[in-house]
């Protein structure tokens, strides 16, 4: 009996035991504990779709996370009167997976099952809810989720924007340190530099703080690891103080980056900047096989964009916790 064969035929369906047989098919769930497995199969919902029907529309809201059980689902956009497709997913594929993090966004391209189609889907509002109850098994999931994104950058000619909606979803969803590592990650698949930085700036104390690096055996700031003065760093402070972009080959490049400690034969940083402030800036340094250029400028600066929110919410809730601890230790109730 196939997986097909467990499916009622009604669209909407919630028999756990289904939806748990159909999890542990699919390369996603491998690893996972059966308790683990059980717990994220009580926030899914099976779904099935006839040859022929339109799954979703370009210009809809994004319902869920849509995973392939059984069956093939082509994605495609309406171009004049000749769509053309982008995709066609299998059993273990997935797409729609900023519904995860963002239940405003809408659908750019279309899916319509190309033949009987299986799956089971985690909308916005199940995914909040795991993570809430679940927090390590929701991570866990998110995690393998980008990984499966960033290998697409191997097998897609639009690598721009695979790494698009993976900056979007990592900056929503994980905490900054773990979010710097996974982009950086990204970011090295595509374009091929040897080592990148991940900084926040906080002007007020005149320091640069170190989130995550790439390619360094440890921070390159040095033994005490994770800030660095503004003053004390030409390449970084530069960027802090005008918002603007540093692209710098050997030829060109200023003689004072040779001064940073991650000195360089070429470098391109770009700043990340939330309602006009720079806040801080991802440096790629020492590209592996060519110069640096405007392409890797125009998608580190589409990333550096969906990033900048997560950076103001972090540092949000750890000016409220140290707020709350103050209080907690030092201001006795009257």
């Amino acid at each position: 009996m196939g997986l097909m064969d467990l499916f009622m035929p009604s669209k909407n369906l919630k028999p756990e035991s289904v939806i748990l047989t159909a999890l542990r098919s699919l390369p996603l769930a491998q690893g996972f504990s059966a308790e683990d497995l059980e717990a994220l199969a009580a926030h899914l919902t099976a779904v099935r779709y006839p040859k022929g029907k339109v799954v979703f529309e370009q210009g809809d809201r994004r319902d869920a996370l849509i995973l392939v059980t059984e069956g093939r689902l082509s994605v495609y956009k309406e171009f004049g009167d000749e769509p053309e497709v982008f995709a066609t997913l299998h059993r273990g594929d997935f797409c729609c997976e900023e519904a995860l993090t963002d239940e405003r966004s809408l659908h750019t391209k279309s899916g319509q099952a190309l033949d009987d189609l299986s799956a089971l889907t985690l909308s916005f509002t199940s995914y909040r809810a795991l993570s809430q109850a679940h927090p390590r098994i929701a991570q866990i999931l998110l995690e393998r989720l980008l990984r499966s994104i960033a290998e697409r950058l191997h097998h897609t000619d639009n690598r721009l924007i695979t790494l698009y909606h993976t900056g979007r979803i990592i900056a929503v969803t994980l905490p900054l340190p773990d979010m710097g590592r996974q982009i950086l990650a990204a970011l090295h698949e595509v374009i091929r530099a040897k080592r990148s930085l991940f900084v926040s700036f906080q002007p007020v104390r005149d320091r640069i703080q170190l989130l995550a690096h790439h390619g360094y055996a440890a921070s390159p700031f040095g033994d005490d690891a994770d800030f660095l003065p503004l003053a004390r760093d030409p390449v970084l402070g530069l960027i802090a103080s005008t918002g603007t972009t540093i692209l710098a080959h050997k030829d060109n490049l200023p003689e004072r980056a040779l001064s940073t400690p991650y000195a360089t034969s070429s470098m391109v940083g770009v700043p990340i900047k939330e309602e006009g402030k720079t806040i801080g800036a991802i440096l790629m340094l020492d590209k592996q096989e060519d110069e640096f250029n405007l392409n890797n400028v125009i998608l580190l600066e589409i990333v550096a964009r969906q990033i900048a929110g997560a950076i103001v919410e972090a540092e949000s809730t750890h000016r409220h916790k140290a707020e709350e601890e103050l209080k907690r230790v030092y201001i006795r109730p009257i």
